[in-house]
């Protein structure tokens, strides 16, 4: 489904991700830890074509991505949720939803077809679909970012940091949201967390970011069991 070959990352001189090679595997859920500034959402915005490799390869679905704009990745399946979310805050959660999937061309029965499976996965938002995004609180903005995401449909979904900022009880309720939406939709999905145990619980494999370089590769089940050395990698 993705792999990434030799990537090298920055923002002007400034290198951030030095020569990571990774790959996962259709269906697979992975997660990508690491403490701030250890680059790893920078790999998501590399991955989601919002920036452009100093080298080294991006790989989606067997072909070279590294030439296509953000936008064209959209089209070929590619979700990314960013830490901010990007909702449009004047806009309610129904027109949020619609905006999801608009560069689509669809066609209107579509839409509300789509729209309909949100609300059936998210009661809240069926809820409040009438409230502007701007008035929810953090855990519904974060359900509303993911519904907006799942609108087109993606075969790769790329969260960046999903509980940052939210309540342990919202944590909770998207632990258990995410497992059940990733598994009903059969999705890929990479996750980028700081907090140990939220991204685990919901992968199968993970990947622990050091320095700019991958330093562990483990399955979730193994990394959840060398906590002191996962705390060693992220500062703890």
């Amino acid at each position: 489904m993705l792999e990434l070959k030799q990537l090298n990352l920055g923002y002007g001189r400034l290198e951030v991700i030095k020569g990571i090679s990774l790959s996962v595997q259709p269906g697979e859920v992975v997660c990508i830890l690491g403490g701030n500034g250890s680059g790893k959402s920078t790999i998501l915005k590399a991955i989601s074509g919002f920036l452009g490799p100093t080298s080294g390869q991006v790989v989606y679905e067997g072909k070279p991505v590294n030439h296509l704009l953000a936008h064209q990745r959209y089209h070929l399946g590619m979700a990314y949720i960013p830490q901010d979310r990007k909702l449009f805050g004047a806009k309610t959660v129904y027109q949020n939803l619609e905006l999801g999937c608009l560069s689509l061309g669809l066609p209107r029965e579509e839409v509300t077809k789509r729209i309909k499976q949100m609300f059936e996965f998210f009661p809240i938002l069926y809820q409040k679909q009438e409230m502007k995004s701007l008035t929810l609180s953090g855990g519904e903005q974060q359900t509303l970012a993911l519904a907006r995401a799942l609108m087109s449909a993606p075969r790769l979904l790329l969260l960046d940091e999903p509980s940052a900022g939210l309540a342990p009880v919202w944590i909770d309720r998207m632990h258990d949201v995410l497992g059940r939406v990733i598994s009903e939709l059969g999705l890929t999905v990479i996750i980028v967390e700081q907090n140990i145990y939220a991204g685990l619980d919901l992968s199968e494999r993970g990947f622990v970011i050091l320095n700019g370089s991958v330093a562990l590769e483990k399955t979730a089940a193994e990394l959840r069991n060398s906590e002191d050395l996962i705390r060693s990698y992220l500062g703890g």
